[in-house]
Protein backbone atom coordinates (compact mmCIF):
# COMPACT_ATOMS: atom_id res chain seq x y z
CA UNK A 1 0.00 0.00 0.00
CA UNK A 2 2.95 2.31 0.52
CA UNK A 3 4.42 1.77 -2.96
CA UNK A 4 3.46 3.63 -6.12
CA UNK A 5 4.30 2.73 -9.71
CA UNK A 6 5.85 5.65 -11.63
CA UNK A 7 7.24 3.51 -14.44
CA UNK A 8 6.23 4.00 -18.05
CA UNK A 9 6.35 1.61 -20.98
CA UNK A 10 9.15 2.27 -23.46
CA UNK A 11 11.00 4.69 -21.23
CA UNK A 12 14.78 4.98 -21.52
CA UNK A 13 16.91 5.37 -18.40
CA UNK A 14 17.78 8.80 -19.81
CA UNK A 15 14.24 9.97 -19.04
CA UNK A 16 13.97 7.90 -15.87
CA UNK A 17 16.96 9.82 -14.51
CA UNK A 18 15.28 13.17 -15.16
CA UNK A 19 12.05 11.81 -13.68
CA UNK A 20 13.55 10.47 -10.49
CA UNK A 21 15.38 13.69 -9.71
CA UNK A 22 12.11 15.61 -9.87
CA UNK A 23 10.14 12.93 -8.04
CA UNK A 24 12.47 12.86 -5.07
CA UNK A 25 12.40 16.64 -4.97
CA UNK A 26 8.59 16.75 -4.86
CA UNK A 27 8.16 13.63 -2.72
CA UNK A 28 11.00 13.64 -0.17
CA UNK A 29 9.15 11.03 1.92
CA UNK A 30 10.10 8.36 -0.65
CA UNK A 31 12.60 6.05 1.02
CA UNK A 32 12.84 3.04 -1.31
CA UNK A 33 13.23 3.01 -5.09
CA UNK A 34 12.88 -0.01 -7.39
CA UNK A 35 14.43 0.37 -10.86
CA UNK A 36 13.63 -2.26 -13.46
CA UNK A 37 16.76 -3.76 -15.00
CA UNK A 38 16.35 -6.43 -17.65
CA UNK A 39 17.91 -7.80 -20.80
CA UNK A 40 16.11 -5.38 -23.11
CA UNK A 41 17.16 -2.23 -21.27
CA UNK A 42 20.81 -2.71 -22.23
CA UNK A 43 20.32 -3.44 -25.94
CA UNK A 44 21.55 -0.99 -28.53
CA UNK A 45 18.06 -0.13 -29.78
CA UNK A 46 17.45 1.69 -26.48
CA UNK A 47 19.56 4.55 -27.88
CA UNK A 48 16.72 5.26 -30.32
CA UNK A 49 14.33 5.56 -27.40
CA UNK A 50 16.25 8.63 -26.26
CA UNK A 51 16.41 10.81 -29.37
CA UNK A 52 14.33 9.58 -32.33
CA UNK A 53 11.39 11.74 -33.41
CA UNK A 54 8.86 9.15 -32.25
CA UNK A 55 10.10 9.34 -28.67
CA UNK A 56 10.87 13.06 -28.62
CA UNK A 57 7.32 13.80 -29.75
CA UNK A 58 5.98 12.08 -26.66
CA UNK A 59 8.61 12.86 -24.03
CA UNK A 60 9.98 16.35 -24.70
CA UNK A 61 6.93 18.16 -23.32
CA UNK A 62 7.21 16.21 -20.08
CA UNK A 63 10.95 16.23 -19.57
CA UNK A 64 12.56 19.16 -21.41
CA UNK A 65 11.81 21.72 -18.65
CA UNK A 66 13.92 19.64 -16.27
CA UNK A 67 16.82 18.72 -18.57
CA UNK A 68 20.25 20.05 -17.70
CA UNK A 69 22.69 21.29 -20.34
CA UNK A 70 24.32 17.88 -20.81
CA UNK A 71 20.99 16.15 -21.46
CA UNK A 72 19.86 18.83 -23.91
CA UNK A 73 23.21 18.73 -25.70
CA UNK A 74 23.01 14.95 -26.14
CA UNK A 75 19.65 15.13 -27.92
CA UNK A 76 20.78 18.17 -29.91
CA UNK A 77 23.87 16.30 -31.09
CA UNK A 78 21.97 13.13 -32.07
CA UNK A 79 18.84 14.70 -33.58
CA UNK A 80 19.18 18.50 -33.99
CA UNK A 81 16.07 18.90 -36.14
CA UNK A 82 13.94 16.85 -33.77
CA UNK A 83 15.31 18.70 -30.76
CA UNK A 84 14.40 22.11 -32.19
CA UNK A 85 10.97 20.98 -33.40
CA UNK A 86 9.84 19.30 -30.21
CA UNK A 87 11.47 21.85 -27.90
CA UNK A 88 9.30 24.50 -29.51
CA UNK A 89 6.14 22.43 -29.09
CA UNK A 90 7.15 21.59 -25.53
CA UNK A 91 7.57 25.27 -24.65
CA UNK A 92 4.05 26.05 -25.86
CA UNK A 93 2.52 23.17 -23.91
CA UNK A 94 4.37 23.98 -20.71
CA UNK A 95 3.48 27.66 -20.86
CA UNK A 96 -0.14 26.50 -21.00
CA UNK A 97 0.41 24.33 -17.92
CA UNK A 98 2.11 27.20 -16.11
CA UNK A 99 -0.71 29.59 -16.94
CA UNK A 100 -3.34 27.20 -15.59
CA UNK A 101 -1.34 26.28 -12.50
CA UNK A 102 -0.50 22.66 -13.30
CA UNK A 103 2.68 22.45 -11.24
CA UNK A 104 2.68 18.97 -9.71
CA UNK A 105 5.03 17.00 -11.93
CA UNK A 106 4.74 13.72 -10.06
CA UNK A 107 1.18 13.05 -11.26
CA UNK A 108 2.08 13.25 -14.96
CA UNK A 109 4.95 10.87 -15.39
CA UNK A 110 3.88 7.25 -15.43
CA UNK A 111 1.86 4.57 -13.77
CA UNK A 112 0.51 1.13 -14.54
CA UNK A 113 -1.17 0.65 -17.92
CA UNK A 114 -3.38 -2.40 -18.17
CA UNK A 115 -2.70 -4.94 -20.94
CA UNK A 116 -5.72 -7.10 -21.74
CA UNK A 117 -4.45 -9.20 -24.66
CA UNK A 118 -3.48 -12.82 -24.02
CA UNK A 119 -0.38 -14.48 -25.45
CA UNK A 120 -1.19 -17.23 -27.94
CA UNK A 121 0.84 -19.62 -30.10
CA UNK A 122 0.56 -17.38 -33.16
CA UNK A 123 2.00 -14.40 -31.30
CA UNK A 124 4.76 -16.54 -29.80
CA UNK A 125 5.83 -17.76 -33.26
CA UNK A 126 5.71 -14.24 -34.72
CA UNK A 127 7.94 -12.82 -32.00
CA UNK A 128 10.37 -15.74 -32.07
CA UNK A 129 10.91 -15.15 -35.80
CA UNK A 130 11.24 -11.37 -35.53
CA UNK A 131 14.78 -10.59 -36.77
CA UNK A 132 14.61 -7.03 -35.43
CA UNK A 133 14.58 -8.54 -31.95
CA UNK A 134 17.37 -11.07 -32.41
CA UNK A 135 19.96 -9.24 -34.52
CA UNK A 136 21.50 -7.11 -31.76
CA UNK A 137 22.00 -9.67 -29.03
CA UNK A 138 25.46 -8.51 -27.97
CA UNK A 139 25.28 -4.83 -28.93
CA UNK A 140 24.91 -2.62 -25.86
CA UNK A 141 23.44 0.81 -25.29
CA UNK A 142 26.16 2.52 -23.30
CA UNK A 143 24.02 5.65 -23.05
CA UNK A 144 21.35 3.65 -21.22
CA UNK A 145 23.93 1.98 -19.01
CA UNK A 146 25.55 5.31 -18.12
CA UNK A 147 22.19 6.82 -17.19
CA UNK A 148 21.31 3.83 -15.05
CA UNK A 149 24.58 4.52 -13.23
CA UNK A 150 23.48 8.12 -12.75
CA UNK A 151 20.12 6.99 -11.34
CA UNK A 152 21.77 4.75 -8.78
CA UNK A 153 24.33 7.37 -7.81
CA UNK A 154 21.64 10.01 -7.38
CA UNK A 155 19.47 7.74 -5.20
CA UNK A 156 22.49 6.94 -3.06
CA UNK A 157 23.37 10.63 -2.74
CA UNK A 158 19.81 11.26 -1.52
CA UNK A 159 20.18 8.46 1.05
CA UNK A 160 17.46 6.33 -0.56
CA UNK A 161 17.31 2.54 -0.57
CA UNK A 162 17.58 1.55 -4.21
CA UNK A 163 17.17 -1.90 -5.75
CA UNK A 164 17.46 -3.20 -9.28
CA UNK A 165 14.61 -5.55 -10.11
CA UNK A 166 13.93 -7.94 -13.00
CA UNK A 167 10.28 -8.85 -13.46
CA UNK A 168 9.00 -12.20 -14.81
CA UNK A 169 9.84 -12.92 -18.45
CA UNK A 170 8.47 -15.63 -20.70
CA UNK A 171 11.00 -18.49 -21.07
CA UNK A 172 10.70 -18.23 -24.88
CA UNK A 173 11.58 -14.53 -24.88
CA UNK A 174 14.31 -13.45 -27.28
CA UNK A 175 15.52 -11.08 -24.58
CA UNK A 176 17.13 -13.90 -22.64
CA UNK A 177 19.54 -14.64 -25.49
CA UNK A 178 21.93 -11.98 -24.16
CA UNK A 179 21.79 -13.40 -20.62
CA UNK A 180 25.55 -13.92 -20.32
CA UNK A 181 26.17 -10.32 -21.39
CA UNK A 182 23.51 -9.15 -18.95
CA UNK A 183 25.01 -11.09 -16.05
CA UNK A 184 28.53 -9.88 -16.83
CA UNK A 185 27.35 -6.29 -16.87
CA UNK A 186 25.49 -6.79 -13.61
CA UNK A 187 28.55 -8.18 -11.85
CA UNK A 188 31.06 -5.74 -13.32
CA UNK A 189 29.11 -2.47 -13.34
CA UNK A 190 26.38 -2.73 -10.71
CA UNK A 191 27.83 -4.98 -8.06
CA UNK A 192 27.22 -2.37 -5.33
CA UNK A 193 23.45 -2.31 -5.91
CA UNK A 194 21.25 -5.19 -4.77
CA UNK A 195 19.56 -7.02 -7.63
CA UNK A 196 16.23 -8.76 -7.01
CA UNK A 197 15.57 -11.27 -9.77
CA UNK A 198 12.02 -12.50 -10.42
CA UNK A 199 12.69 -13.70 -13.95
CA UNK A 200 11.72 -17.29 -13.12
CA UNK A 201 8.52 -16.43 -11.26
CA UNK A 202 6.01 -18.91 -12.77
CA UNK A 203 3.41 -17.22 -14.96
CA UNK A 204 1.24 -19.27 -17.37
CA UNK A 205 0.90 -18.19 -21.00
CA UNK A 206 -2.47 -16.59 -20.29
CA UNK A 207 -0.70 -14.27 -17.84
CA UNK A 208 1.37 -12.68 -20.62
CA UNK A 209 0.35 -10.08 -23.18
CA UNK A 210 3.44 -10.91 -25.25
CA UNK A 211 6.79 -12.55 -24.60
CA UNK A 212 8.07 -9.55 -22.64
CA UNK A 213 5.04 -8.14 -20.81
CA UNK A 214 2.59 -9.46 -18.26
CA UNK A 215 -1.06 -8.79 -19.02
CA UNK A 216 -3.57 -7.67 -16.40
CA UNK A 217 -4.07 -11.17 -15.02
CA UNK A 218 -0.33 -11.88 -14.81
CA UNK A 219 0.44 -8.46 -13.33
CA UNK A 220 -2.20 -8.88 -10.62
CA UNK A 221 -0.93 -12.36 -9.81
CA UNK A 222 2.68 -11.21 -9.49
CA UNK A 223 1.81 -7.96 -7.67
CA UNK A 224 -0.15 -9.77 -4.95
CA UNK A 225 2.71 -12.20 -4.43
CA UNK A 226 5.30 -9.39 -4.45
CA UNK A 227 3.27 -7.41 -1.92
CA UNK A 228 3.22 -10.40 0.42
CA UNK A 229 6.97 -10.73 -0.03
CA UNK A 230 7.47 -7.10 0.98
CA UNK A 231 5.22 -7.57 4.00
CA UNK A 232 7.49 -10.42 5.09
CA UNK A 233 10.19 -7.76 5.50
CA UNK A 234 12.34 -9.23 2.74
CA UNK A 235 14.14 -5.93 2.12
CA UNK A 236 15.72 -5.88 5.57
CA UNK A 237 16.90 -9.48 5.44
CA UNK A 238 20.22 -10.97 4.44
CA UNK A 239 20.45 -13.29 1.42
CA UNK A 240 17.41 -11.72 -0.23
CA UNK A 241 17.85 -13.48 -3.56
CA UNK A 242 18.23 -16.87 -1.94
CA UNK A 243 14.96 -16.32 -0.07
CA UNK A 244 13.25 -15.16 -3.26
CA UNK A 245 14.49 -18.23 -5.15
CA UNK A 246 13.17 -20.54 -2.43
CA UNK A 247 9.76 -18.84 -2.55
CA UNK A 248 9.65 -19.22 -6.34
CA UNK A 249 10.67 -22.88 -6.15
CA UNK A 250 7.85 -23.48 -3.67
CA UNK A 251 5.40 -21.96 -6.15
CA UNK A 252 6.69 -24.28 -8.89
CA UNK A 253 5.99 -27.30 -6.68
CA UNK A 254 2.38 -26.27 -6.01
Amino acid sequence: DNFKNFSESGESYFYTYIKIKKLLEQRPSIQTVFVEFDNYQIKNHMNDWIWTDEHLAYRMSRYSPFMDINESNLIMAKNPKGFLTYSSLSTKKNLFNLFYGYHNYSYKIGGYEQIDRILNDSLINTQLNDSTITNEIDSLSWYSIDYLDKILQFCNSMKKNVFLIRCPMHPESNGIKNESTFQNLLSERFTNTEFLDFYKYPVPNNGYGDLEHLNYYGACNFSIWFDELLKSDILSQQNKQMRIDIQIQNLDRN
